[in-house]
């Protein structure tokens, strides 16, 4: 009998057939293939939604932080995040986020987010959660555990740094014959009502008495000497800006006999001015100036923004560009206003001027991050 015959032989040397139990034994794969490749495309799927919920009610609770927004129960940053949290997932995902998940900070470059609620505070940290500890896991086509815990964290925050940072350098002239001082204060520019109240931290910077003691000096007249680190107003919020004023006292820092006698001539006006400085796009606008009396540069360098002495009886320059990180800005006083009224023969009749705008020199580091009056909510995890 031939090899072909062979019946044993013809079936186990026969490929027919071979499909059916190959396949039966690839079903148990393929199907887990398939259940595993629907759970990742719903965890997928639920982690990107719990994700762009939680940004967005980080971005939402963030906004009021620094503001004069007295809070009650319904607009903490808690009430508002679970609102929002709520609105934009579905009901079947459960408490994902709960009042102890959202945690309010500070937030810088340097040191990340930093826990605790302070009068500084800028920063939100929100997290949502789907586990079986809280009740609300996302259930597996075929038991897989991986896919019944999902968490996710935002992080939104204001800028730290939306304004001018604490002088670089400050110099007042000891030549001019006024008492002068130069002041840094926040000014709520976005808001109505008298001027005056919206100029809070008033702060004297310095005058230019160098080392003497202006309070005994004038008798008493003046009662605040500056510290040698005055603290630098906080004006973070939206639309609030450092502005600068600056205090002019005629005549009595070379004739210091009228502190006692204001009434004696040449006599002791005193006159303020103020920046009350407005921003728009990072612009700087001092709609407190009436009058041209101050100069500003914009420069690349401590050294390049200091000018000194560059004449007298010119145009003063104006920045025209906003102040952005890295960059410094240069604010030269002219203590004596041009175009007023009355003699300008000395420099104690009232109109003399010598529009030099260097009596009063101060420079300015622009912030770190972002342009000035930068007051958005942004997302930084």
């Amino acid at each position: 009998m031939s090899i072909e015959a062979s019946h044993p032989v013809r079936l186990w040397l026969s490929r027919k057939g071979a499909i059916a139990p190959m396949f039966a034994l690839m079903i148990p794969a393929l199907v887990g293939a398939m259940a595993f490749s629907v759970d990742f495309a719903r965890w997928t799927i639920t982690r990107n939604q719990m994700q762009v919920a939680t940004d967005a009610a980080a971005l939402a609770a963030v906004r009021d932080l620094g503001t004069n927004i007295v809070p009650t129960p319904s607009t903490t940053p808690q009430a508002r995040a679970l609102s929002i949290i709520a609105s934009n997932l579905p009901t079947n995902y459960g408490s994902v986020t709960q009042s102890n998940d959202v945690t309010i900070g500070t937030y810088s470059v340097a040191n990340g987010f930093v826990a605790g609620e302070t009068a500084k505070s800028n920063a939100v940290r929100i997290s949502a959660t789907r586990s079986p500890e809280r009740g609300n896991k996302l259930q597996s086509a075929l038991g897989f555990s991986w896919i019944s815990n999902i968490a996710v964290t935002s992080i939104a925050a204001k800028p730290p740094a939306s304004n001018y940072e604490p002088p670089q350098s400050v110099n007042l002239d000891p030549e001019a014959g006024d008492y002068n001082e130069i002041y840094a204060y926040c000014f709520d520019y976005a808001s109505t009502g008298p001027v005056a109240g919206r100029r809070t931290q008033m702060t004297l910077i310095s005058n230019n008495m160098g080392n003497v003691n202006i309070v005994n000096f004038s008798g008493g007249v003046i009662t605040v000497a500056p510290l040698a680190e005055p603290p630098w107003p906080d004006c973070r919020g939206a639309g609030k800006s450092i502005s600068l004023r600056m205090r002019n006292i005629r005549h009595a820092k070379s004739l210091p006999t009228l502190w006692a006698n204001p009434n004696t001539a040449p006599k002791r006006p005193e006159f303020n001015y103020y920046t009350d400085t407005r921003l728009a796009n990072g612009q700087e606008y001092y709609d407190g100036l009436k009058s041209l009396i101050l100069e500003t540069i914009l420069c690349n360098s401590m050294a390049q923004c200091d000018p000194g002495h560059i004449g007298s009886n010119r145009t003063p320059q104006v920045a025209t560009a906003p102040c952005q990180p890295g960059k410094f800005k240069y604010f030269g006083w002219e203590d004596r206003p041009p175009g007023q009224s009355g003699a300008k023969a000395t420099w104690t009749d009232p109109a003399w001027t010598d529009k030099d705008y260097d009596d009063i020199r101060i420079i300015l580091k622009c912030p770190k991050e972002g342009r000035l009056g930068d007051a958005y909510a942004r997302l930084v995890k």
